[in-house]
């Protein structure tokens, strides 16, 4: 038996990464997005206009979700989203890349957060840390709680020399190179966690499974898969 394709991180915020769910997804673009909302919506109980995507970019743009910016949000480009708001719930699209959640609390009350698309690109110009620098000081956060997602992982990412070059998580395997993705992001909060010694960080890569290596539960770019696996985060009325 397959492992389940839907796992819930966190109840509140309602926190889920799901893969594998429905291989009629599988359509053109166009299509594919409508089905996904369809399912989102009936899986969350929300209506499909309270479901923001963006157009990913593979760049370190960000959105917030709330009042008016909610109208335009789900055209929007970028590679981050977060909200305060609740019943909004906020999609990221992956197949390799790493998908960051986060949760943000003032005085032990959540207050907000959201959810990174982090590729090699994104990691490279910093997306994590601006996303979340921008997100606790918006909010007026004292902690913040991060959970890495479903990524390829350092044994199957092999990467050319240019993106190599680029960061010091890369490991040399007779003269090929494998970049290590899930620990780049826990770098990269760490860094923003030396620099914001006024907030409480806490940092979870459990969820950090490999793509490649679990193709029968998540979508993987790197296996020729066209689907991506939903990830979302959504705050809950209390």
């Amino acid at each position: 038996m397959n492992p389940s394709p839907v796992i819930i991180v966190s109840e509140n915020p309602d926190i889920r990464i799901i893969g594998r769910v429905d291989e009629s997804f599988l359509t053109d673009e166009i299509a594919q997005r409508q089905k996904e909302k369809k399912y989102l919506s009936d899986l969350f109980k929300i209506k499909e206009n309270n479901i923001f995507f963006l157009k990913q970019t593979h760049g370190i743009d960000f959105h917030f979700v709330e009042g008016k910016t909610s109208d335009t949000a789900y055209y929007a480009e970028g590679d981050a989203l977060a909200t305060s708001e609740a019943n909004q719930l906020l999609v990221v699209r992956t197949a390799d890349c790493l998908p960051v959640f986060f949760s943000l609390y003032k005085e032990k009350k959540p207050v907000g957060g959201g959810i990174i698309h982090a590729g090699w690109k994104g990691l490279h110009l910093g997306i994590i840390p601006a996303m979340l620098n921008a997100s606790i000081n918006h909010y007026d956060a004292d902690a913040v709680t991060c959970y890495l997602g479903p990524c390829i992982g350092k044994k199957n990412y092999e990467v050319g020399i240019e993106v190599a070059e680029k960061f010091e998580e890369v490991e040399n395997r007779n003269g090929k190179y494998y970049l290590d993705i899930p620990s780049t992001g826990i770098n990269q909060i760490q860094f923003l966690e030396k620099k914001r010694n006024d907030i409480q960080f806490q940092y979870f890569k459990e969820y950090a499974h490999c793509t490649f290596e679990n193709n029968n539960r998540y979508y993987s770019h790197r296996k020729k898969d066209s689907g991506r696996n939903l990830n979302t985060f959504i705050l809950r009325k209390t």
